[in-house]
Order: C-alpha cells, then structure tokens, then sequence
C-alpha cells in the first residue's frame, strides 16, 4: 500500500509538471531606421527621367506612420544650385508604394535647370526629428536617424545622380 502511495504521488507530480522548455527571452525590435539610400553614402542612386524629374527611394527597416514624413518640415531634399552655388529644396512630392518605402519625384525640368542640377546633381536627404513631427514606426517610435540603435536623432545622406 506504502508503494502504491508512492507511486501515485509520483505520477500526479509528473502529470501536473509543466516540462516545456523554458520561455526564451526575446530581444526588443529595435526603432525603424533609413535602410536607402545608405547613411553617408556618396554614390549613385536614384535616376533622372526623359522629363528632367529626379526621382529616388526612401527605403524603412520596418512599416511607417506615413503622416508623419512631411517635406520640408522633417524631410528636407536638397540641391546645389548651378546659377547661385548655394543648397537649395528641391520641389517634388512624396508617394508612398508600401509602408515601409516612399518614392521622391521633383518637378519636370530640375534636371536640365541651371537653377537645380543642369545634367549634374549632387542630392541631400535630410531626415530629422528636431522638428514639431518626429517621423515615427506604426507603434509610434520615433525614428532612429542616427543609427545608434535608440530612438531620435537626425539621418544624412548624399549621392549623386549623373
């Protein structure tokens, strides 16, 4: 009987243990960052059409709130002029082709314009969340634009488009 005793505590013990593997520790998602064109970057990228647009990609490493990228209030593109030698916005709009990509065009002729580029141009992207929009991840998380694995700071880039 003693036996018998032993054994049922035993197999109600086992029957009643939770013997599934110990729960691993996940990593938290790191913030959104700009995957392209690449931080600091000075190559090629982007293209001019037969229409004198510039037109490049903006690449996330996760989906955006699209409504809080805004030209010329957190994201700011940019031009040497050929006729006054200083930076200057260049005009165009933003299209969102998914939540994590968006697709710059400027206005017709910036390409073949002494004001702009004339057939040479060296593009600035400025992304910062300095401004009164931060640009932010779905979950609200602000962009990590200085790539240091936290949220906040400003991304840069250039490249130049022949």
């Amino acid at each position: 009987m003693k036996y018998l005793l032993y054994i049922s505590l035993a197999a109600f013990v086992f029957l009643s243990c939770n013997c599934e593997e110990p729960p691993y520790l996940s990593l938290p998602e790191l913030p959104a960052k700009v995957i392209a064109p690449p931080e600091g970057e000075n190559g090629l990228y982007g293209r001019a059409d037969d229409s004198g647009r510039i037109i490049f990609n903006i690449t996330f490493s996760m989906a955006m709130d699209t409504t809080s990228v805004i030209l010329g209030d957190n994201t700011f593109i940019s031009v040497y002029s050929v006729n006054s030698g200083f930076l200057v916005d260049l005009p165009g709009t933003i299209t969102w082709t998914s939540v994590d990509n968006l697709v710059f065009t400027s206005i017709p002729d910036v390409y073949t314009s002494a004001d702009y580029c004339l057939f040479e141009c060296d593009v600035f992207l400025f992304l910062t969340n300095d401004s009164v929009i931060d640009i932010i991840n779905l979950s609200g998380e602000v962009l990590d634009g200085d790539c240091d694995g936290e949220s906040g700071g400003s991304f840069s880039s250039s490249f130049f488009i022949p």
